[in-house]
């Protein structure tokens, strides 16, 4: 019980960071923003690390010779930990961009979404643990709750946006529909601010282009998957957050990979 308690409370860290970027971003400068960005950058490049380094390691014992440069080159870990750290700079700005556009609603579900995080992570390390090696079975884990956790929230998060109100963008016109999403979001930092500010006028654009759209459509079936097929493309920020929550559940050993001490790959 112990294990499931330090597990959740790292989940639930998780998602206070979140809350409190949204509540921070209007007064937070650059320096700031980084401060705030660092560990979630950590948490996601660990996640990502994880599979990368497996298959690395599968393919280097496997395939290449020991006495050859390649092996040596790609023994080396620098390069891939760099390359994982930078999409993870990445993929933290997307989540961060995104959570200034989301609802009360939104940030609930994500709530809930914790518990469900924990119970799947936990049902999938009890097989994995019956069918791997020690060492990997959480690896692949957290690497299956990922796929998982992300194809659960997709329709869930598709279903919120379709049942609660959002702003008709159809009255205002092209000009007014860009003014009024600009002036819903504010960000201290200046170097994030153009992208805050693309995102919200990007996805106002599309939210006005679809409400035009479906005057044409007289066949409600139609309009709902329409709408549905819609909201089903704005999921990135949504995989970040599934492998956030499963760099959170990262244990001794699955540090002990990354780390390469001996008995670990």
């Amino acid at each position: 019980m112990a294990a499931e308690i330090e597990q959740l409370t790292r989940l639930v860290l998780a998602w206070a960071w979140l809350v409190a970027w949204i509540r921070l971003a209007p007064a937070l400068g650059c320096a700031g923003v980084l401060v705030l960005m660092a560990p979630a950058v950590m948490v996601l490049a660990w996640n990502m690390l994880e599979p990368a380094l497996l298959r690395r390691r599968a393919f280097v014992a496997h395939y290449l010779r020991p006495e050859g440069w390649l092996w040596r080159l790609l023994s080396r870990r620098l390069l891939l930990s760099l390359w994982q750290i930078l999409k993870a700079m990445v993929l933290v700005a997307v989540i961060l961009v995104a959570a200034l556009q989301w609802s009360g609603w939104m940030l609930l579900l994500l709530a809930g979404d914790l518990l469900l995080a924990l119970l799947l992570y936990r049902l999938l390390l009890r097989f994995l643990e019956r069918q791997a090696r020690t060492e990997v079975a959480g690896i692949l884990a957290r690497r299956l709750l990922v796929r998982v956790n992300f194809l659960l929230l997709i329709p869930a998060v598709t279903l919120g946006q379709l049942l609660t109100g959002h702003t008709d963008y159809r009255p205002l016109g092209w000009s007014g529909t860009l003014d009024l999403a600009l002036s819903q979001v504010k960000v201290g930092c200046d170097l994030l601010a153009p992208w805050v500010r693309a995102g919200a006028g990007q996805e106002a654009i599309a939210w006005r282009l679809m409400q035009l759209g479906m005057e044409g459509i007289s066949n409600q079936y139609l309009a709902l998957a329409a709408w549905f097929l819609f909201l089903l493309t704005s999921t990135l920020a949504l995989w970040g957050w599934s492998r956030l929550l499963a760099g959170a559940l990262i244990d001794r050993l699955g540090l002990a990979f990354l780390a390469g001490k001996p008995g670990n790959g």
